[in-house]
């Protein structure tokens, strides 16, 4: 939202959007191209059985490792890019948190006549405190299996709900206040009750995602590894063995319809329709119901 407040006009906006999605699918495209190669890479020799590797997330940095360690300065100019492309996001969600904070939580509380370079030397210290927290927080990733589940079940609580609230506002005229209320609350209850329940199972043992098949065949030492079947058990309640993908789409969907059902039992209230806000194609079907009841009044009154 920063980036598109940041240009100045809708059109802008629309072309920011429109890269930005282009550039969403190239990298997905090429994450997942990256995980084909690693499997077919792999297949035959699975470095998480033999131990090269103790998580998940080492997989990558370890097959750029075996397959450009030829190439002299190729894996630390890959680790150098890896490393500033995170921390270029990582200061843009920091700014972005620091200047929220400080606008909606402390901007009232503070003077009126406080100058640019304390409102700075704030932001600052925001800022500090963040960073600070975020590398604290390392210590507690690496107790968890891996970083990429764990951000899924951020995006999942927060994401979901979110998306529900914009297309409830934005494709259905009918939903008013009470509902958006009722369906966020609704909405974030469920993905916090679903994401609960599967990490606790998780943890437990009970409940862990199938792999693709792998072996030792093709590895150059003689080794016995023991695999241990998946203890999933149908006895676990059907949304807690869904995949944690459909976790922000089931929560929207939550969020839709307690909205609209708590939005058709209160009303608007003859509150007016800001029809700006609503969805352009909303807008047009909006526009040809009004010219309909026009035409359909037309001709009451020409009958009579």
């Amino acid at each position: 939202m920063q980036k598109y407040l940041s240009v100045p006009t809708i059109v802008c906006a629309t072309k920011v959007i429109i890269f930005e999605c282009i550039g969403v699918v190239a990298l997905k495209a090429m994450s997942v191209f990256l995980g084909n190669a690693m499997y077919a890479r792999f297949a035959d020799c699975d470095p998480l059985q033999t131990n090269h590797v103790q998580r998940d997330d080492q997989l990558v940095p370890y097959f750029v490792l075996q397959t450009a360690r030829h190439i002299s300065g190729l894996p630390g100019l890959f680790t150098a890019g890896i490393l500033s492309a995170c921390l270029s996001s990582f200061s843009s969600s920091l700014n972005s948190v620091a200047c929220i904070i400080y606008e909606d939580f402390l901007l009232p509380f503070l003077p009126k006549d406080m100058t640019d370079q304390r409102a700075s030397n704030i932001l600052k210290s925001i800022v500090v405190m963040f960073g600070i927290l975020c590398i604290l927080l390392v210590y507690l990733i690496e107790n968890v299996n891996g970083i990429f589940p764990l951000s899924n079940v951020l995006q999942a609580v927060t994401c979901g709900p979110i998306m529900g609230l914009f297309t409830l506002g934005m494709l259905f005229p009918s939903a008013n206040a009470e509902g958006a209320l009722a369906g966020g609350i609704a909405g974030l209850a469920f993905a916090c009750w679903v994401v609960i329940g599967t990490n606790w199972y998780r943890m437990s043992g009970l409940l862990r995602d199938p792999k693709k098949p792998m072996s030792l065949s093709g590895c150059q030492f003689n080794s016995t590894a023991i695999v241990t079947p998946s203890p999933t058990s149908d006895q676990i309640f059907y949304l807690y063995r869904i995949s944690m993908w459909y976790n922000s789409l089931m929560s929207a969907i939550i969020v839709i319809v307690f909205g609209l059902l708590i939005s058709w039992l209160t009303g608007r209230k003859n509150k007016p329709i800001r029809t700006e806000l609503l969805s352009p194609l909303v807008r047009s079907l909006i526009k040809g119901e009004k010219k309909t009841e026009l035409d359909e009044e037309r001709k009451l009154q020409d009958g009579h």
